[in-house]
């Protein structure tokens, strides 16, 4: 078997330790990690996994229409079928073993690092010294995009090859170094 993230999504062990990390932090309730419990003994996972090990792809997201909260204005998610979040879910888990590989200065889907710390970082790193800022309202910027399958096709040849880029090659914020 492939020692790779996909490959380990075919590892029935690899899925019961998710599962049990899951329900350790609080991610579950009993109902819901005895469903998932049922989805690993039933070895459902193993279509997707296969699929995605044999270059597959995941299916395109569906776009659904929710308000925002505190606001009459409507927003555009896009969110992917249950079982291929669940996929996600998984991977995300998995590229937390590769902690070590990425720079400080990357603070996305890092264990135990929010945003707000990477704005401490950046205060503590600008403090005392002259600097220019330039703001940019990006506002509403999505959703003018057409939602076209181009783009979308665009977005799952990319995703992988940021990935993989980013693993090999321990991107940074160019401003302050690795």
């Amino acid at each position: 078997m492939d020692d790779g993230i996909i490959g380990q999504l075919s590892s029935q062990g690899v899925w019961e330790e998710f599962l049990s990390w899951r329900l350790v932090k609080g991610r579950f309730n009993w109902t819901e990690f005895d469903e998932a419990d049922l989805y690993v003994e039933r070895k459902e996972f193993l279509p997707l996994a296969k699929h995605l090990s044999d270059g597959g792809r995941l299916g395109l997201p569906h776009r659904t229409t929710i308000n925002k909260m505190g606001s009459s204005k409507k927003r555009v998610v896009y969110s992917f079928d249950p079982q291929e979040m669940t996929v996600l879910k998984l991977i995300a888990h998995l590229l937390y073993r590769y902690d070590g590989v990425f720079c400080p200065n990357c603070y996305a889907f890092r264990r135990g690092l929010r945003a707000t710390d990477a704005l401490l970082r950046l205060n503590r790193l600008t403090r005392d010294k002259q600097l220019w800022a330039y703001k940019l309202d990006i506002h509403n910027y999505f959703n003018s995009i057409s939602p076209s399958r181009s783009f979308f096709r665009c977005f799952r040849v990319c995703l992988p090859m940021t990935l993989s880029c980013t693993l090999s090659s321990r991107l940074c914020f160019p401003m302050t170094g690795c």
